[in-house]
């Protein structure tokens, strides 16, 4: 990616703005918007001149420069004599980093997967920005804003305090939900992937609006069934017949959901149920709250790759049961499907308490370490 280095300027008229001019509306990640009166520079010239092509600033004005692809923004505010915050937002408007009253004593910020940058006066709740979103002409739409967006912090105190892995980057994520599965329960599960991921610099992308999928759950198989197979098939392995019968289910949807490879995405199907209720699945996997098919990190044995019929390369597809999501004990911090996406992104296990890889219920915020934040940058797997 080529970075752009530029001048910085906020320069505007009063809101509400001239017909020459779009209006910018910026929401932080809690929700809350304000409206902005902006300049847009779309040429390289005009993104270039910065402070010396422009009047004073206005309270309520901003610049924005928006570039022709994707890139690394590099912001030099070396012209100026006064601070302004500058901030960063991706193609769907998420706004993937701030740089708060910045001088000119300042050094280059460069921010990956930038396509716009507002430029304004400092504000009090800038930091706030990260992880909401920047719009021109109205209010910020789209399935990223609704799914992702609007996310409080996770509740409960960090398990380590001192240690934080970050990274930089954005997941796209295609979202299936399963019957019965409410636009509340769905948001809650999305968000909370993105309330734990924000912190360490991921951002995660809708793909589209959720699609609706017929299957209540993946995994089944009933002990008649069982019985059935093996009068058929007396001469093979019963757990062989036993993996067949649980596994029918979720081979036919990843043979559809799982191929063709999707480049830096993730399928996340939200269903009722993993597990069907009383099925031989509830009582091999009770309580299964998640599951991962990743073709990296080694968590797919041999064995169950050929029960799906999987190749070597395939989307990594995570599941998600929304009635175990709901039904977890009183004080447990919900990290499922956050949880899931380090396995999907290629993270395994993790033995030690209060982190974020390890299997099992939380009672504070698990950790990402800089070990396994290096890991996920090192592999590419998001943008």
């Amino acid at each position: 990616m080529t970075p752009w280095v530029l001048g910085a300027l906020l320069a505007c008229s009063r809101a509400p703005c001239p017909g020459r001019t779009p209006a910018a509306m910026v929401t932080a990640s809690g929700g809350d918007s304000a409206p902005l009166c902006a300049d847009l520079a779309r040429s390289e010239a005009e993104r270039k001149a910065g402070l010396t092509a422009r009047p004073p600033l206005a309270a309520d004005g901003a610049l924005v420069l928006e570039y022709p692809v994707v890139s690394e923004a590099c912001i030099t505010t070396a012209p100026l004599d006064r601070g302004i915050d500058v901030v960063y937002a991706a193609d769907d408007g998420r706004i993937v980093g701030a740089g708060c009253d910045r001088g000119p004593d300042d050094p280059v910020r460069c921010v990956r997967g930038t396509k716009r940058v507002l430029e304004r006066l400092p504000v009090v709740d800038c930091a706030d920005l990260v992880g909401g979103f920047l719009a021109l002409d109205g209010p910020v739409t789209g399935p990223t804003a609704r799914w992702f967006g609007r996310y409080a912090p996770l509740s409960g105190a960090p398990c380590d305090a001192d240690t934080a892995g970050t990274v930089a980057g954005s997941l796209d994520v295609e979202i299936l939900r399963g019957p019965g599965v409410s636009d509340e329960a769905l948001a809650q599960i999305t968000r909370g992937a993105q309330a734990y991921w924000a912190p360490h610099g991921l951002w995660l992308r809708a793909a589209g609006e959720p699609v609706a999928v017929v299957s209540e759950h993946l995994l089944s198989g009933k002990m008649h069934e069982l019985a059935e197979l093996r009068a058929q098939r007396p001469d093979e392995d019963e757990r062989h017949l036993m993996r067949e019968l649980v596994f029918r289910d979720l081979r036919t949807f990843v043979a559809e959901h799982a191929l063709p490879v999707r480049e830096h995405t993730v399928v996340l199907a939200i269903l009722p149920w993993i597990g069907e209720p009383g099925s031989i699945a509830q009582q091999v996997f009770e309580h299964l709250r998640g599951l991962t098919l990743s073709p990296w990190g080694g968590a797919l044995d041999e064995d169950l790759r050929r029960a799906l019929d999987l190749p070597d390369r395939f989307t990594p597809i995570v599941l998600v049961s929304a009635a175990e999501a709901a039904s977890l004990p009183t004080g447990t911090v919900d990290v499922t499907a956050a949880h899931e996406l380090g396995h999907a992104l290629g993270l395994p296990h993790a033995e030690p308490v209060g982190r974020l890889m390890r299997d099992g219920l939380h009672r504070c915020v698990p950790t990402l370490t800089e070990a396994e934040a290096s890991a996920l940058v090192g592999y590419s797997r998001f943008r």
